[in-house]
């Protein structure tokens, strides 16, 4: 539980973000018209421009979907929601620390490096499925393979085809029982 803290202060968002957004949506729809994060959502093109807007794009587009997580977790499962709550406010309190002992390092070594890291997770969304056929069950996504696939754990097609499955399962399970 404490490694979710420092999970939170490094990447500047709560880690629970990624459930709602990332494995719920994106994982089961995969860049088709229900992924939030689908790459042709705002433009129909693949160039350097829609690279480096797409992530604020996609951030704004999920901050809806965050907040209507929130309020369900608020309505159904309050235990939950205040665990989400601690995170932020840890968040908060930690940010303003940080700040105040000294804000050029903070800037530095915290803000710059969370925005960094935000930016290319969605940057990495967008190399992997843009331009790629969201209806095929294996050419939904782009694999980055040797030294690259080493260092960012990019196998696309395998983590959205194996989430598939699981949900399938899940899905067949809900329907059995």
């Amino acid at each position: 539980m404490l490694t979710d803290y420092w999970f939170t202060l490094f990447q500047g968002h709560p880690g629970y973000v990624f459930y709602p957004t990332h494995l719920k949506n994106h994982h089961r729809y995969i860049n088709s018209d229900k992924d939030y994060t689908r790459t042709y959502r705002y433009r129909d093109d693949n160039n350097l421009f829609g690279l480096m807007v797409h992530p604020l794009e996609s951030a704004c587009t999920l901050v809806p979907v965050i907040r209507m997580y929130l309020c369900m977790l608020k309505q159904k499962l309050r235990a939950q929601f205040y665990h989400v709550m601690s995170h932020y406010c840890f968040l908060i309190l930690g940010m303003v620390l940080i700040f105040v002992l000294n804000w050029r390092k903070a800037l530095l070594f915290v803000l710059i490096p969370q925005c960094a890291a935000l930016f290319f997770l969605l940057v990495s969304n967008y190399l992997q499925h843009a331009y790629t056929d969201e209806k095929s069950i294996y050419n939904h996504s782009r694999n980055f393979v040797g030294l690259l696939n080493l260092l960012f754990l990019m196998l696309a097609t395998i983590r959205h085809t194996m989430t598939l499955v699981i949900f399938i399962g899940a899905a067949c399970q809900k329907f059995i029982a």
